[in-house]
């Protein structure tokens, strides 16, 4: 197990802090030991953030499952944090009301289909039998309420 000292520092803020750090560990995962040691791992609403880490020397972001001892990252190296946001936390470019002539539509939570809807009833003229649709289009019956007269 070899350690290296590296100086660590979030973009988006000037201090910096020295550690030690191993080189066998997965970027992925020594970013979260990191930013959870140095309360990084949170944003002010408090959402979970996640780093890409940019090392100098080499002078490029690392990979997630990539090491330093892969990555080459030498003893005095720079590791800067990148906050990266999920989708959950980036507001919509259009909110879905704001999209003219759009109407939401509904998807089934899995890929099967849908189970329990009742057939269409559609009512007949007074003079004539119900008819019973069975084409599950949706769970309602339709009834006139008001008569022309």
């Amino acid at each position: 197990m070899d350690t290296i000292i590296v100086t660590v520092k979030r973009a988006d803020a000037s201090q910096e802090f020295d550690l030690a750090v191993r080189t066998d560990v997965p970027v992925l995962q020594l970013s979260a030991f990191i930013a959870e040691g140095l309360k990084w791992n949170f944003d002010p609403h408090g959402l979970t953030v996640t780093f890409e880490v940019e090392a100098t020397p080499p002078g490029r972001k690392l990979v997630a499952q990539e090491t330093l001892f892969d990555a080459q990252v030498p003893d005095g190296a720079r590791l800067t944090f990148h906050p990266v946001f999920s989708l959950a936390t980036a507001p919509p470019a259009i909110p879905p009301a704001e999209i003219a002539g759009s109407q939401p539509v509904p998807k089934p939570a899995s890929g099967t289909p849908v189970v329990g809807r009742r057939g269409l009833k559609i009512p007949a003229p007074a003079d004539e039998p119900e008819v019973d649709h069975h084409d599950n289009s949706s769970g309602y019956v339709l009834k006139q309420i008001d008569k022309d007269e």
